[in-house]
């Protein structure tokens, strides 16, 4: 933590709007370029989704569900439903509402009683599946990403061309008002609604519940994890960290919603290190009042219902001038089962994995040899990044031992810099060579691997 702790910057609150606008501008393009598209074929962001419209649930209550699957990724189709007035004129409001970290996916009650509540009030609301979870729980170890890294692709693209589709599918319908689009979700549909928002300035309203908060954060000894793969991509924070992305929502209205007793994301340390800067960045705008903070006490827990729900359709009163009801409207009896929401997929529908395989596939097989073994090296350090070499030094610990037939127990610590690691040696006078042994669950789980 102390390595990643030395590198990560923080926010650098800007000093005018022109140059903040240009620091936007540059980090756009720098995060397409370096970190969300990566490696993928040259154009795939603009190109238009394939849609595939799957059928209706007709409710009865003044409102259809039209089920649809949309091409997140070439050849990776995504299951969506869009909830949609049955009299619909003109331009209405519409909201993107994309899935988190939740098995049921699309289905989620939660999930399901935000879209029709939206629906209910006159919006066409979105509900897309996020990859790993309900009808695209193939890649259910959705941390398979990483395998699309090893090929020099940028694994989090996929998400990235998944989410902002479904900004897409959305707007193409006729009676989508431009104008008044917003996204929201929880979790990983918070973190979705986080960086989509940020890039992407068609999102007019942004409301990510639980699920994003700066990788300096959760360096700290108080939140020692460093989340899932798409949360921390490779060399997001070359280009910015989440500080800086919910500062990028500036100047559109805003609220954080965090909930008081969650695992994750807590609102006293998302609070300062998002709100604060973002808040900077929004009076620089005469917008500071656009952007605000909100704790769920009830239940408190990693959620979206009611109360945060309730939270949500304020903002959007504030944001576009409505007066429609804020009370959240009971819709138990309207919810379907996750097989009646079903959409159906191609059988050959790809995963992470899968993708991983297909770009595998034509990377060059050269093998390293004694004769180019000094050029591997120099070219595995620098695809690797490693840090300079660190002088180290070997520190006695405990007390020698011996064993049978005249091997030698040492204890040591090996100090590079902060960083300790303890080291065990065994040791005999005839040993013609030395073997090292590095242990992933410590060195009591490795002693099967010594030989004496």
């Amino acid at each position: 933590m102390d390595y990643f702790r030395s590198g990560l910057p923080k926010t650098s609150l800007p000093t005018d709007r022109k140059e903040w606008n240009r620091r936007v501008a540059r980090i756009r393009q720098g995060l397409v370029a370096n970190v969300f598209l990566r490696g993928h074929a040259p154009g795939i962001l603009a190109a238009p989704p394939k849609v595939e419209w799957r059928g209706v649930l007709e409710t009865g209550k003044g409102y259809r569900i039209r089920k649809l699957r949309y091409e997140g990724y070439p050849g990776m189709w995504i299951p969506a439903l869009l909830y949609e007035p049955d009299d619909l004129r003109g331009r209405v409001p519409a909201v993107l509402n994309p899935n988190g970290h939740h098995l049921g996916g699309k289905a989620m009650p939660y999930k399901q009683a935000r879209c029709i509540n939206l629906v209910r009030r006159g919006m066409l609301a979105l509900n897309t599946e996020f990859v790993g979870m309900g009808e695209l729980q193939g890649s259910l170890d959705h941390q398979a990403q990483a395998h699309i890294d090893l090929c020099g692709v940028a694994g989090v693209g996929v998400m990235y061309l998944a989410m902002k589709r479904g900004l897409d599918v959305l707007l193409a319908h006729k009676h989508s008002d431009p104008d008044r689009v917003a996204m929201t979700g929880l979790s990983g549909g918070g973190w979705q609604t986080a960086v989509l928002s940020a890039m992407d300035v068609r999102v007019g309203v942004i409301a990510p519940v639980a699920g994003h908060s700066p990788v300096w954060q959760r360096t700290t000894e108080f939140w020692p994890d460093m989340g899932d793969m798409e949360q921390t991509p490779a060399d997001l924070c070359v280009v910015a960290d989440y500080d800086t992305l919910t500062a990028m929502f500036a100047p559109r209205p805003a609220l954080l919603i965090h909930n008081a007793d969650d695992v994750y994301f807590r609102p006293e340390f998302v609070r300062p290190s998002l709100l604060v800067p973002a808040k900077r960045v929004y009076s620089l705008f005469g917008a500071e009042e656009d952007i605000n903070f909100h704790v769920n006490e009830s239940p408190g827990d990693h959620n979206y219902e009611r109360e945060n729900r309730e939270q949500f359709y304020r903002l959007l009163n504030r944001a576009w001038g409505l007066e429609m009801p804020t009370e959240d409207i009971l819709c138990e009896e309207e919810m379907f089962s996750e097989w009646e929401l079903n959409v159906g997929l191609p059988p050959d529908n790809p995963t992470l994995l899968s993708l991983a395989g297909e770009l595998a596939g034509p990377l060059p097989r050269v093998r390293s040899s004694r004769s180019t073994a000094r050029e591997d090296r120099i070219r595995l350090k620098e695809v690797l990044r490693l840090p300079s070499v660190r002088k180290a030094s070997v520190i006695p610990a405990g007390t020698d031992g011996n064993l049978a037939a005249g091997f030698v127990v040492r204890h040591h610590v090996l100090q590079v810099g902060h960083w300790r690691v303890p080291m065990t040696e065994f040791a005999r006078p005839s040993a013609g060579h030395t073997v090292l042994i590095l242990c992933e669950r410590g060195r009591a789980e490795a002693a099967k691997e010594v030989k004496c």
